[in-house]
């Protein structure tokens, strides 16, 4: 199973990859990559940060919508920031599941799947 990070902190994105170890890891830490890294690297799930240095992933969720070819790709929000964002939005937006950073484990994910 391919799995995506989406998250500008490349050091907790490598961390993260490094835990993930029965999955195949990708990482990009610019939103104006999200859609070529999924295009190039076809992740089953998106492990997305809500906050990116260059604009919130709401931007990203609201565009992703209207792509009708990845609507099966699977969304999950990782980010410390959860809380600060309404999941009925989240939710609308396609999102499945909605992590904290402080508690999340990789058991968490693969229980998740």
């Amino acid at each position: 199973m391919r799995v995506l990070i989406v998250d500008d902190d490349a050091w907790f994105a490598e961390s993260l990859k490094g835990c993930l170890s029965g999955f195949e890891v990708g990482i990009i830490t610019a939103a104006d990559d999200i859609f070529p890294a999924i295009e190039q690297f076809r992740p089953d799930i998106l492990l997305l940060d809500l906050i990116l240095s260059e604009q919130n992933a709401i931007t990203f969720l609201n565009e992703f919508a209207s792509y009708d070819d990845l609507q099966t790709l699977r969304i999950f929000v990782l980010s410390s920031a959860a809380k600060d964002f309404d999941a009925k939005t989240l939710t609308d937006f396609g999102v499945e599941k909605v992590f904290d950073k402080a508690d999340f484990t990789p058991q968490i994910l693969e229980a998740a799947i």
